[in-house]
């Protein structure tokens, strides 16, 4: 049988494989998307980036963008676009 340090690679080239993405891209993609439902609910920055364990804003600031392409602000303030836009439709 494989040792967890044996398996860990394996593990780790199969799921790139299987994905096309590592598994820490993975995983920080899960906190990102955790982080824009949480902006969608209002969730201040200060409680956002401790709650996605992204260690400070800085962090999460950088990464938002990276993934996204907008600051985070810019995010929110789309989204509340979208939601006044669907609000007036209505």
């Amino acid at each position: 049988t494989l040792s967890l340090h044996d398996a860990l690679p394996i593990f780790s080239r199969e799921f790139k494989r299987q994905t096309g993405i590592t598994v820490h891209q993975y995983i920080v993609k899960a906190k990102l998307d955790l982080c824009k439902r949480l902006l969608e609910k209002g969730y201040p920055m200060t409680e956002i980036y401790k709650i996605c364990g992204l260690g400070n804003y800085n962090n999460l600031f950088r990464a938002f963008k990276r993934e996204f392409g907008i600051t985070p602000g810019e995010y929110v303030r789309q989204f509340q676009e979208r939601q006044k836009t669907k609000s007036d439709v209505h």
